[in-house]
């Protein structure tokens, strides 16, 4: 695509938007106590060892049989009592291929930092998705992709993933505009770069 196509494709995206740049405002979303109950869930994971993360990742049983599992799960309670154990347990599949983050890093940037690597299809399937079952698998069969070409871990601010996670149950548009935003607006401003360059 030219310059002129991504402007374009920035543009639409932008009257999608309502021109509205869709920016994470990070001090203000580290207040909400879904962000850090996510991260909190996600340190104790990491805490777990290799025999804890082997024996949640067991296929043959159920996460929320598993001591494991609550011990995750109380801590991520400490911070927000109202945690919802369903949305737990659907992520927990994501946590092998993620290197976790507090800086705000979210599916967007994912998105555009591995742009190169998905094929354009995927994002549109990923971006009309308005399940969120579906779109956790979705996000699943990307993050699978990623990492099975380069071994390296994706960054993930999982707290901020777990707030996106959260208004997708009830604004799955809103969700999906500001990923599409993140995804758009960075790949031309990558483009208007190399244009400058040249």
């Amino acid at each position: 695509m030219s310059l002129a196509d991504h402007q374009k494709e920035c543009d639409a995206t932008g009257i999608v938007l309502q021109g509205e740049p869709m920016y994470i405002d990070l001090p203000y979303l580290e207040s909400k106590p879904v962000v850090r109950a996510g991260r909190a869930f996600v340190k104790a994971y990491q805490d777990l060892g290799k025999e804890g993360k082997a024996r949640l990742g067991d296929q043959g049983v159920a996460v929320y049989t598993s001591r494991h599992f609550w011990t995750c799960m109380n801590k991520a309670r400490k911070e927000d009592p109202g945690a919802y154990q369903p949305m737990y347990e659907q992520i927990l599949p994501l946590f092998p291929f993620i290197k976790p983050k507090e800086d705000g890093t979210s599916l967007g940037d994912i998105l555009f930092l591995n742009r190169s690597k998905i094929q354009p299809r995927r994002v549109e399937m990923l971006f009309s998705e308005t399940d969120r079952e579906m779109l956790l698998d979705e996000v699943l069969q990307v993050f699978h992709s990623l990492i099975a070409g380069s071994r390296s871990l994706l960054p993930l601010d999982v707290g901020i993933f777990c707030h996106d996670l959260t208004q997708f149950h009830f604004e799955p548009d809103n969700v999906i505009r500001r990923w599409a935003y993140q995804y758009f607006a960075g790949t031309y401003r990558e483009k208007e770069e190399n244009h400058v360059q040249a």
